[in-house]
């Protein structure tokens, strides 16, 4: 009901066990049956705020022609990939700092992507080799390289 009458009724679905932010409500809704005034505030400020931001990265980076894409989100910490060609560490840094007080940013950190996150990407998109490679041997247990 309160979803409802503060403008944004589908948040009512966030208040699931599932939800970066909206398990805690859930936890307490299973626990006491209610949920103070207090938390539930709190946890719909937390909701405004990451919707501000999550809106300010889309409309601003594609003027830059970069792509965002959420990459994780934890209660009010979030974690976003920035995509672009030309993307400057410089453009960003300067972009954070001019919204850091309007969107309430506490803080932030912004890294280029690492040799091992790239690697680890490619791990992870890599099909599971069936049966034996050429040129290789499987004898008992083990694997002989011919």
């Amino acid at each position: 009901e309160a979803c409802r009458r503060l403008g944004k009724p589908e948040r009512v679905n966030y208040i699931s066990i599932d939800h970066a932010s909206g398990y805690t409500l859930a936890e307490l809704l299973t626990r006491n049956n209610y949920v103070r005034v207090r938390d539930f505030c709190t946890w719909w400020l937390t909701e405004d705020r990451f919707e501000a931001f999550h809106n300010f990265l889309d409309n601003a980076m594609p003027q830059m022609n970069c792509t965002t894409q959420i990459l994780e989100r934890q209660n009010d910490v979030c974690r976003f990939k920035l995509v672009g060609s030309s993307l400057r560490l410089s453009t960003i840094f300067s972009i954070l700092e001019g919204c850091k007080l309007k969107l309430h940013l506490e803080e932030y950190t912004v890294a280029q992507t690492t040799l091992e996150q790239i690697f680890n990407n490619f791990a992870s998109q890599q099909t599971q080799e069936k049966g034996v490679a050429r040129g290789m041997a499987v004898h008992g247990n083990y694997i002989a390289v011919k």
